[in-house]
């Protein structure tokens, strides 16, 4: 029962990357069909608006291929299934803004909570910042590991 209800979830998902895929589809077919009629500056919103889709349909394709199971397609759920532990820290500065930030390697653990499948992973998250006017950024690693995954 709880294995169908998973594989729901992952097709309700798989649904909206494809809904998403269609959707810029038809404006970039209407984009191109508008460029030939009235100017050529539309070729170049279409183009932008390529860039845009490509952005969001990898992200979103990322995105569900994180927060579920490779296996079994189950939905890891963050505060039972998900561990993680900070595995480096760097501190870089950039010329331009005279920026110093703070990234930290994060190391996930995820544990399949039907099948036991374990999927290990790093991602780096920015966790502070500091600019040449002394402005203070400061973000939460917590909150960016669970905004991270995928959630309903």
């Amino acid at each position: 029962m709880a294995n169908k209800e998973h594989q729901r979830e992952y097709k309700r998902a798989k649904k909206q990357l494809h809904l998403s895929n269609f959707i810029f589809i038809l404006l970039i077919a209407g984009s191109v069909v508008a460029g030939l009629f009235i100017n050529e500056y539309i070729f170049i919103a279409t183009a932008v608006l390529f860039l845009i889709w490509m952005i969001y349909s990898s992200g979103l394709r990322t995105s569900i291929k994180r927060s579920f199971c490779p296996k079994c397609k189950a939905h890891y759920n963050y505060d039972e299934d998900i561990d993680w532990d900070v595995v480096g820290e760097e501190i870089s500065s950039s010329g331009q803004n005279n920026r110093v930030s703070q990234k930290l390697t994060v190391e996930f653990s995820c544990t399949c909570p039907e099948c036991d499948h374990e999927m290990i992973f790093t991602k780096k998250f920015t966790t502070a910042s500091v600019d040449d006017m002394h402005g203070y950024q400061g973000n939460s690693l917590d909150d960016q590991a669970r905004k991270f995954f995928w959630s309903k």
